[in-house]
């Protein structure tokens, strides 16, 4: 599986273009029966919460603002708060519970949701990450 799109996205830092690479990849990846054992869960799913949550929360819709001045604006561009969960939502229980990294992104997620911002940092902070997610996680907690 090719995942050169994902990397070099991560290596120049785009992360808002992660999500989208990452859900086309998967899509790719099913049609073929190509086998994902190897597919970055952890990043993906931060990708959508960089993306869709913590955008979303971070930079609320004043609804009086024409939706074309604001084209980052999640809630108006009927972007889903909700594709993390969902992604997570649609995972093989194997891969959840053998992935301690995705477990601790899912965490960070909870803490959004429920808006334990304290636990955001405390959930990112916390976990030793490897090399794909450490300056994700650094430029996540910049926004946040």
């Amino acid at each position: 599986m090719d995942l050169s799109a994902v990397q070099a996205a991560l290596s120049d830092k785009s992360y808002t273009a992660v999500a989208s690479l990452c859900d086309e990849l998967l899509l790719q990846a099913a049609s073929k029966g190509t086998n994902t054992d190897e597919w970055p869960y952890s990043v993906h799913l931060l990708a959508h919460l960089y993306i869709n949550d913590l955008y979303a929360i971070r930079r609320p819709c004043p609804r009086f603002f024409p939706i074309l001045l604001m084209p980052w604006c999640c809630c108006d561009l009927g972007v889903s708060r909700n594709s993390a969960r969902f992604f997570w939502k649609s995972l093989p229980q194997e891969v959840k519970d053998t992935r301690p990294e995705l477990a601790a992104v899912w965490r960070i997620g909870q803490c959004l949701w429920n808006r334990d911002y304290a636990g955001v940092n405390t959930a990112a902070q916390g976990f030793e990450w490897g090399p794909d997610l450490t300056e994700f996680i650094t430029a996540f907690l910049e926004i946040w």
